[in-house]
């Protein structure tokens, strides 16, 4: 089986289907591309071993080729986002890449393909434009959207995106996607033993900000974590996540605390010179592996009903 992960990041998405492929005993490898080449190096050391390749390469400018069994992707975000309160819609630089996700579909025509955005993707405003591009590559492929809480499929953390699966319609398979788990996982589940002090310099300034206009944005161990985004370690962001402790005291999550509330394993890596809010900027723009574990074992069920 060969995928395709446009707008590939540090390998969210694949990491899960690599995963389920091996899991079915799959034979298959997954290629990345990326324009940012500190996530393609990020995505290699991790997912090279695991049959994931990934490159250094403008989507917007390459001209699709090849035969893929599947295309994965997440659009660049930001022109969709409720966190965005500047350049957003046709104003916003990536607006172009999710109708170019889009038309690389109608061109490969894959088996099948998973596309994941923001919510705000469906919202009033830019729904019709979605429903358009889907339209585009209708005649070809079924498909259906949802919605979905990555709080219920074992992840702790209240993050919600749209996911789109299509089948191309010569297979006469429906889309599936995956049910939600019985058991919650919440902060207790899976904080680490021991914090380092570094993890408690939390501004009062920034404490007293958030208690008056986010304060959600402050869990204590028994509630699933806001959205990690790239402002998670921002000292000024109301976007910042903290976590308050049994005796009260608040602090930053650890690096090995976001990964698992962002479903990555703790073996995934990083450089070793890059800083926290680096770090968790690109996991906060992952597909969280677990969840997209998951779904790629729906495809691959589905898959092998295949008439």
């Amino acid at each position: 089986m060969r995928i395709l992960d446009l707008f590939c990041g540090i390998g969210g998405l694949s990491l899960g289907f690599l995963e389920s492929m091996r899991e079915y005993e799959v034979n298959g490898s997954i290629t990345g591309f990326d324009i940012n080449r500190n996530v393609v190096m990020i995505y290699n050391m991790n997912l090279y071993r695991l049959g994931g390749r990934a490159h250094t390469i403008d989507v917007l400018r390459w001209k699709p080729r090849g035969e893929y069994d599947g295309i994965i992707g997440g659009p660049p975000c930001q022109p969709y986002s409720f966190a965005n309160v500047k350049r957003k819609g046709t104003l916003h630089p990536y607006f172009p890449t999710l109708e170019r996700f889009f038309y690389i579909i109608r061109v490969l025509k894959p088996k099948f393909f998973v596309m994941e955005n923001v919510k705000g993707l469906i919202s009033r405003k830019f729904i019709d434009y979605f429903k358009l591009l889907m339209d585009g590559v209708r005649e070809y492929y079924e498909m259906d959207y949802r919605l979905l809480n990555m709080f219920d499929y074992g992840i702790p953390q209240t993050r919600k995106r749209v996911f789109l699966i299509g089948f191309r319609e010569d297979l006469g398979l429906k889309p599936v996607f995956p049910k939600p788990l019985p058991n919650k996982t919440v902060l207790r589940d899976i904080v680490d033993e021991e914090i380092p002090d570094e993890y408690y310099d939390v501004s009062p300034k920034l404490i007293e900000k958030i208690m008056k206009w986010k304060p959600r944005r402050i869990k204590s161990l028994d509630n699933p974590s806001p959205t990690i985004t790239g402002a998670t370690y921002d000292k000024t962001s109301l976007l910042t996540v903290l976590i308050r402790e049994d005796d009260g005291r608040i602090r930053y999550p650890t690096i090995n605390e976001v990964k698992r509330i962002q479903g990555f394993p703790d073996w995934f890596k990083f450089p070793s010179h890059y800083g926290r809010r680096r770090i968790v900027e690109y996991l906060g723009e992952s597909v969280p592996p677990r969840f997209s574990y998951l779904l790629g074992k729906e495809i691959l069920n589905t898959l092998s009903k295949e008439m």
